[in-house]
């Protein structure tokens, strides 16, 4: 037997085809030079998922022991252990990873040999990395998260990194057929933040820069208000607001909390409810109310109607029911 998939368990096939697995992974890590079971291959099983959310893929790989060996990897690799133990070589140096320490890879050469294992593997682009990792400190010319290959702690500064990843995985899985709404809930952006976290341990307890970010802060939350409202019908994620304010994640929840009583992502949803609440009330009878929860950046019609019913007393349907009567007057 091998271990659940970091995510999409209950959808995946397990394979025991050995030639069938290394075209599996072919696909997925189209640098494979060599493939090799450990152990008896009448023994052998392997399940895999994979996503792509943006400029970020998700691999989920569960297998009995077996040898990879890659060459000409071109992008940067994060591997996040969820059972069994890796012992992996960029060419120059050897790691062993599992338990509370992951595994970042940036070199052309990533040869691995496992246990029993299951694996997260998060493919990314380092730009966006970086340049989220400078709106989370709030300077745009911060220095670059380094780049070399080595291990991360995953439980660093009294976080647990592999929990946070987990309940972002909930949602992938949750929407396992509809990876156009994983992309407009940024579920892409809360992994791209935990990494630049995990992989720049003091970020979480950085102090917020002073220069430049009491001044004038009511105006740059009012210019990010008014681009929110802008923007409505489009994902805008934590990063985003970062970027387009000027101010740290802290420094936006902090002063939202004092003006308004919520936290920016709160505030957003408020106003999609407002807008969508508008085109039922203006409408004929006749919107489609599955297209109008995805319209406005909402994760599922379900969870579209019971937040306009919290916020308005009653179902959109009832609303859009309501419009039709006076449609047939």
């Amino acid at each position: 037997m091998i271990p659940e998939l970091a995510f999409h368990h209950q959808a995946s096939k397990r394979v025991t085809d050995v030639t069938r697995v290394q075209d599996n992974l072919d696909r997925l890590m189209p640098t494979i030079m060599e493939f090799a079971v450990l152990g008896s291959r009448a023994g052998f099983m392997s399940s895999k998922a994979a996503v792509d959310i943006n400029d970020l893929t998700l691999i989920a790989l569960s297998h009995t022991p077996y040898r990879l060996d890659r060459r000409g990897c071109a992008s940067p690799e994060l591997w996040i252990p969820f059972s069994g133990r890796l012992y992996v070589s960029d060419g120059r140096s050897d790691f062993e990873y599992g338990g509370n320490r992951g595994y970042l890879c940036t070199s052309e050469t990533r040869n691995a040999q496992t246990t029993t294992v299951s694996a997260l593997g998060l493919r990314f682009d380092m730009q966006r990395l970086n340049a989220v990792h400078a709106a989370i400190v709030g300077a745009p010319d911060v220095a670059d998260i380094p780049g070399q290959t080595r291990l991360v702690q995953l439980d660093a500064h009294g976080a647990d990194y592999l929990t946070l990843i987990k309940n972002v995985l909930r949602q992938v899985d949750e929407l396992a057929l509809h990876s156009a709404v994983l992309q407009r809930l940024g579920v892409d952006d809360s992994l791209y933040r935990i990494m630049a976290c995990l992989l720049m341990p003091g970020l979480l307890g950085r102090e917020e820069p002073v220069a430049g970010m009491r001044n004038h802060v009511h105006e740059r939350v009012a210019k990010l208000c008014d681009f929110l409202h802008g923007h409505l019908n489009q994902p805008v994620t934590l990063t985003d607001m970062e970027q387009i304010s000027g101010l740290s994640a802290r420094v936006l929840q902090y002063n939202f909390q004092k003006s308004f009583g919520m936290r920016p992502k709160q505030w957003l949803c408020k106003q999609r409810l407002h807008a969508a609440h508008a085109v039922l009330v203006k409408s004929d009878g006749r919107v489609k109310l599955t297209a109008l929860a995805y319209e406005y950046c909402f994760p599922s019609p379900s969870t579209f109607s019971r937040a306009y019913q919290m916020e308005f007393g009653e179902l959109p349907s009832e609303t859009l029911a309501e419009k039709r009567v006076y449609a047939l007057l």
